[in-house]
């Protein structure tokens, strides 16, 4: 499952016959764009058919609470807009935990305070990075320098245990 990670689609799919991808979009016109180009892939691939196994669905929050699925892999991307909301980070912690299948794993971009939140859900913290210090912002940056990266961004690789 991906969610609100537009600009960094291409680099999370995985092009097997048995992979599901649901992609939770906010912008349509970055959703129009990634099932343009995932379809030419498919397409040079000679696997059209697995087209259906990519799933674009307009993200709403109560999507949150009613979602039976869950997923080996989550990459979320946390709106820059609930840095500052606990109950909301917690409501993001708590929809990991949920949907997180036992050993899988999440690439979680948020604030640095989300370490304890997702730590209390019972996932374990298996890497963390500041945003800034990553190599794809590092080549934006040269490309854009005046461009800025919100200060509190840190990427998160968290595992929901095998085990509880």
């Amino acid at each position: 499952m991906l969610s609100h990670c537009e600009a960094g689609l291409g680099s999370c799919l995985q092009f097997k016959d048995s992979q599901i991808h649901s992609i939770w979009y906010t912008w349509p016109n970055f959703a129009q764009k990634h099932a343009q180009s995932i379809w030419n892939r498919l397409s040079r691939m000679n696997r059209l058919s697995w087209f259906p196994n990519f799933q674009f669905i307009p993200f709403e929050r109560p999507m949150l609470e009613g979602l039976p699925n869950t997923y080996d892999w989550i990459y979320l991307w946390i709106p820059f807009v609930d840095y500052a909301d606990t109950p909301m980070l917690n409501h993001w912690g708590r929809f990991l935990t949920t949907h997180l299948s036992r050993g899988g794993v999440g690439c979680v971009a948020g604030p640095p305070v989300l370490r304890e939140n997702l730590q209390r859900q019972g996932l374990q913290v298996v890497h963390v990075a500041e945003g800034d210090s990553l190599p794809t912002f590092r080549i934006h940056q040269t490309i854009l320098p005046h461009g800025w990266l919100n200060p509190e961004l840190t990427v998160w690789i968290v595992q929901n245990p095998t085990r509880y």
